[in-house]
Formats: C-alpha cells, structure tokens, sequence
C-alpha cells in the first residue's frame, strides 16, 4: 500500500467495502508473487481470501488504520511472526493477531513511563470525588442538563446541584460494601 494513498490514515471501518477490497486484491496479490505462489485473480482461492480478509479487518480490527495493515504485511513477508510459505487465511489472521500484540504493547509502554507531578495527582483524587456526584445528578436529570454546553464544572456551579449535593447523605455503593467488607456506620 502505497502511503500517498488517500486512505492511507484512515480507519479499516471508515474505508469503503468496495475500496478496501480492491486494495487488499493488490496487497494479496503482491504478497503471493511475494511468496511463489502463482494465483490469479480469476481463482476462487484468491476470492475467498480477499473477502475473508476484508471481513475478517472489518469485524476484529476496524480501529486499525491502512498503514497498519501495510505494515502488518511486510512484517510477515519478513517472517517476523512465522516461517510461511504460503498465504492463507490461517497466516494472515496469525499475523493481524501478533501485529495487534505488539502495538498494544507499544502503546502500553508509551503510558507505563508517563509520570505525573504531585499536584497532577493531588488533582485527580479531589475530581475522582467531586465528578461521580456531578455525573449521577446530570444523569437523574436527562436531558436538562445532557448537552454539550454544560460541563462538570458548570453544573457544579448551579443552586440546584448544591441543594441535591446538601441534601444527599454519604454515597454507598449497594452490594459492594458487604462484598469487599467495608462497614458502614
């Protein structure tokens, strides 16, 4: 796949069926040239895997961007995942599945070493109390107060969310209390 391709940063889910069909015929059938396989496009073989393919980056990955499966079929063409020597279905969907391992894991990396200052996190532990409240009275009142103009912050201004938060006890979570064995006097 070629990167000046318009679809080329778009979303498996936001490209045309028709379109990433066709795209995936050339990749398929580079990748069994690729391989020494010798499969027309005129093969039922050949069919079947595109449409499988296609169903298969539709149903399990639609998050994935083209790239990804460029990238994704090279990596396999160099045996990063398996020693093939055909292409099947079976291989393809081995490699989505050890290409979508391996982001996942960068991903994970990226976020493991972020650090937050003290102040960052002094923040998150006085919103991870004030926002459950706003949520629930937001939510009790929909649509009031359900669009997008309102904030957290706007409501947690508003005389009748400080009446409803004076007038509410301490929130318990039903169930959770006697399930983790926390007593509530």
């Amino acid at each position: 796949m070629n990167a000046d391709n318009p679809y080329f940063k778009s979303e498996i889910a936001n490209i045309p069926t028709s379109t990433l069909k066709e795209m995936l015929e050339n990749e398929i059938t580079n990748l069994m040239f690729d391989f020494g396989q010798k499969v027309g496009s005129n093969d039922p073989e050949f069919d079947y895997l595109v449409n499988r393919t296609s169903e298969a980056l539709r149903n399990y990955y639609p998050k994935w961007k083209l790239g990804y499966v460029d990238e994704c079929f090279r990596n396999g063409k160099l045996d990063n995942y398996d020693k093939g020597q055909r292409i099947t279905m079976k291989r393809l969907e081995y490699w989505f599945k050890c290409y979508n391992i391996a982001t996942m894991d960068r991903v994970k990396d990226q976020w493991r070493d972020k650090e937050y200052s003290q102040n960052d996190n002094d923040r998150f532990v006085v919103n991870s109390c004030r926002y459950p409240n706003i949520i629930k009275f937001r939510t009790d009142r929909k649509p009031d107060y359900d669009g997008d103009d309102w904030t957290l912050e706007e409501i947690e201004k508003l005389p009748e969310y400080k009446k409803w938060l004076s007038l509410r006890t301490t929130r318990v979570i039903p169930n959770l209390t006697s399930k983790i064995g926390i007593k509530v006097y």
